[in-house]
């Protein structure tokens, strides 16, 4: 394990200690840097942010990232998890849990960060994932970050992934995109609340949502840590501070960029019936249930496009 990642280790399960039930077995994975064509096929780094007590969440979408890197081959998938409870009371019974959960699995990211999400904890989440990113897992091409109640509909996120990458290569920024935006909240009591002393500026810049996620070339993430870019920039909004990071990359460094927007939703708006899987238009969705996201998983593992996904969303 990476220095970075040693701030508290997990330790083995105790003798004994009954383990989770495994997973369903998948195909060996597939590999190789170029499709059936010779072109080349990015590596492709994820970040699952997960709450140190989302043991349950996790087993049920486990199987959707599991596929995803058996099927693609060219994917590393690893469930970001902080180290320091916060405020959290039974912090020693959730650590055993997860030193069984990573004895079993080997999927979980340790990162030296304090649970929650206000006050720039979720920012400082993501830079500690950058970072390991940078220093462990630099031989991917994209760095993706989103959270574990989100469905990715990789059969047809990927290939568009693959496409966008080949034009843009590390300049690559790709999510669920808002335009810039000149609503900022200052109102300490809103959960998205910005202070001034924090950020000073007016509007947001070009933004991904941090719920669905979004990806970054590997140059984007190398740039913002050599030029310092988000350690100056730790807004409390992690979303808006990887748009603020991009912008001052573009802006002020002259660095390449190519936003593209993936379809998507946020999961704040009203719900409204798809139909089939056909139908179905988004792939990334946040805000789902992990029982919603497993059972959208199948559907799409079952490849009949005519598959009723309404069900999987009530």
């Amino acid at each position: 394990m990476h220095p970075l990642l040693l701030d508290v280790a997990l330790s083995a399960p105790p003798s004994g200690a009954a383990l989770p039930p495994p997973s369903p077995a998948l195909p060996p994975p597939r590999r190789g840097a170029a499709d059936a064509e010779g072109r080349a096929v990015p590596r492709l780094f994820v970040a699952v942010f997960s709450r140190r007590g989302g043991v349950e969440l996790r087993g049920d979408i486990r199987p959707m990232w599991q596929r995803a890197a058996a099927l693609i081959g060219r994917l590393t998938y690893k469930f970001a998890v902080c180290t320091k409870a916060g405020q959290t009371q039974d912090a020693a019974r959730i650590d055993r849990r997860l030193a069984l959960e990573a004895a079993r699995f080997g999927d979980l990211l340790p990162l030296p960060c304090e649970e929650g999400y206000g006050r720039g904890r979720l920012t400082s989440k993501l830079l500690m994932a950058l970072r390991c990113y940078f220093l462990t897992f630099d031989k991917a091409d994209l760095f993706m970050k989103t959270d574990d109640d989100t469905f990715v509909a990789w059969s047809r996120l990927f290939p568009l992934v693959v496409r966008e990458w080949r034009s843009y290569q590390g300049g690559l920024y790709m999510g669920v995109l808002y335009n810039r935006t000149p609503f900022i909240s200052r109102d300490p009591s809103d959960p998205f609340y910005e202070p001034w002393d924090v950020y000073s500026k007016f509007d947001y810049p070009k933004s991904a949502a941090g719920g669905p996620g979004y990806i970054l070339g590997s140059e984007l993430v190398r740039g913002a840590l050599r030029e310092h870019v988000a350690e100056r920039n730790l807004l409390w909004n992690e979303d808006k501070a990887v748009a603020v990071w991009v912008d001052e990359l573009l802006c002020q460094y002259g660095y390449r960029v190519g936003y593209r927007n993936v379809p998507g939703t946020d999961g704040y708006r009203r719900r409204i019936a798809y139909g089939s899987w056909r139908a179905y238009p988004h792939m990334l969705h946040h805000g789902l249930s992990g029982e919603s996201i497993a059972c959208l998983q199948r559907v799409e593992a079952a490849g009949n496009w005519d598959a009723f996904v309404d069900s999987c969303l009530q």
